[in-house]
């Protein structure tokens, strides 16, 4: 049995002892990760090609990619940063990952009120958010992997979390929103712009519709032609009737005027006076007659131009009545005619939209060429960057021990020395 110097006894179970110390240490500090992982598949097709426009179908010209060209671009568009921030938003970046508390509240108010008499700006609530936002984006591009690998069109993608529940819902939440970005950056722009503007039809046409009724009900309208001929007929009678009353009151006020001028005729008895002048009484039974006859003519001819100034006045309103309704009838033309013509646009750019969304089902069912294989699963078992550290510092404890042991039993009393330990 060899004798080695106490020395280097206690300096191997020294360096051994450290490094083991070290190593649980670095397992102290390094908590476990579980990854989750999910697989896509890829299948080539011509998405990445020049869009024909409303009623072409001419591709012609198209450019072709080639499978790494598609697989990087897929890629990419999985990890930009508007898929990475629509998942965590998702989740709620607080959630994903908690801001640390290593300082106590009084530090944390002092280092803010330093920084805001620095900057001389206080900063917004907000900062949190945005804080954290970027701290869970940062986490999320060290964690997260995408390998489209060399050959194939699958595109694994994987995400290590501490929490294994996370990590699957994390990875979920990414894929369903690199699907919903994918949507938006294939969809046919023309699509939405007529989804836009039969949207603004459909206000406009309704817009119109009530005002038309709202119209027909404030001037209660319903057959204008009826009314038209009723107001005409109406006001044909009152011109007769006022054209008999006119020949009416001439007669009447010839035959007062031959009355008048018989009692001017026969003798006088006595004269008396009146208040509008002198009035002659004649004697005799003639004379009483006469006076009767004018007495009734002269209510008769009252009679009849009351009458007849009320029936100009019915003539005028009938004549005003008809000129609004005239003025009705124009608005109603008008408000007939724009709901008739956005009902025609509106159908017709319904008829356009029925078309392009025919097209683009036929298009989408052929160019929906990203599947899902592998759906993310919350993972049972952590990775395996903790055995890989207790492994490594194990490793080289046992290489220290070792190494120096053997330094000194090279130097053991009585050996050998050797050159390159002279």
């Amino acid at each position: 049995m060899f004798k080695l110097k106490p020395g280097y006894l206690v300096g191997a179970t020294l360096a051994f002892l450290s490094i083991l110390a070290m190593t649980l240490i670095a397992l102290q500090l390094t908590p476990a990760k579980f990854r989750a992982s999910a697989d896509l598949l890829v299948l080539l097709s011509d998405d990445y090609v020049a869009r024909p426009t409303a009623g072409s179908t001419d591709t012609s010209n198209a450019p072709a990619m080639d499978r790494d060209a598609y697989m990087s671009a897929e890629s990419d568009i999985l990890g930009s940063e508007t898929v990475i921030k629509a998942a965590i938003t998702s989740i709620d970046p607080h959630i994903l990952y908690p801001a640390s508390t290593g300082r106590s509240s009084p530090v944390k108010s002092a280092i803010g009120y330093a920084r805001d008499f620095i900057s001389g700006v206080p900063q917004d609530n907000n900062d949190d958010d945005e804080a954290a936002m970027l701290r869970a984006r940062r986490a999320v591009e060290k964690s997260l992997r995408i390998d489209s690998g060399r050959s194939g069109n699958i595109i694994t993608v994987s995400y290590e979390h501490y929490d294994p529940e996370l990590s699957a819902q994390f990875l979920s939440a990414l894929i369903d929103a690199y699907f919903a970005r994918r949507a938006v950056l294939f969809a046919d722009p023309q699509t939405t712009l007529l989804m836009q503007q039969i949207k603004t039809k459909s206000d406009e046409l309704q817009i119109a519709k009530a005002g038309l009724a709202e119209f027909r009900q404030r001037y209660a309208i319903s057959d204008l032609n009826l009314q038209r001929d009723l107001l005409l007929r109406h006001l044909s009678d009152l011109n007769n009737n006022l054209r008999t009353t006119d020949v009416a009151i001439a007669d009447a006020t010839a035959r007062h005027k031959t009355i008048l001028d018989q009692l001017d005729a026969s003798p006088a008895d006595r004269t008396r006076r009146a208040a509008s002048g002198d009035v002659a009484t004649k004697q005799g039974d003639p004379a009483d007659a006469l006076r009767k006859q004018s007495d009734e003519l002269e209510q008769a001819l009252s009679a009849d131009g009351a009458r007849r100034t009320e029936m100009k006045s019915r003539i005028s309103d009938l004549e005003t009545e008809l000129r609004t309704l005239n003025d009705q009838e124009g608005t109603l033309h008008d408000l007939t005619l724009r709901r008739d013509i956005l009902e025609r646009q509106y159908a017709l750019g319904l008829d356009k939209l029925s078309e392009r969304k025919a097209a683009e089902a036929v298009r989408e069912a052929r160019l929906s060429n990203v599947r899902l294989v592998d759906a993310p699963e919350a993972p049972q078992r952590p990775t395996s960057q903790r055995l890989l550290i207790a492994a490594s510092g194990m490793m080289l404890a046992l290489f220290s021990f070792g190494a120096i042991l053997t330094l000194g039993w090279l130097r053991r009393p009585g050996s050998q020395p050797l050159r390159w330990f002279a």
